[in-house]
């Protein structure tokens, strides 16, 4: 069972870590505003 388990971990950490990749694109539609304490 221990393999099973490995391999559907491995899969769920892949997932998130394609989601975070997707989502941290400079491509993606969502772009938040640098705030104005940054900007000086």
């Amino acid at each position: 069972m221990k393999p099973w388990l490995a391999k559907q971990a491995s899969t769920v950490l892949k997932g998130i870590a394609a989601y975070f990749a997707t989502t941290a694109s400079p491509s993606a539609i969502h772009r938040p505003e640098l705030p104005e304490e940054l900007k000086k």
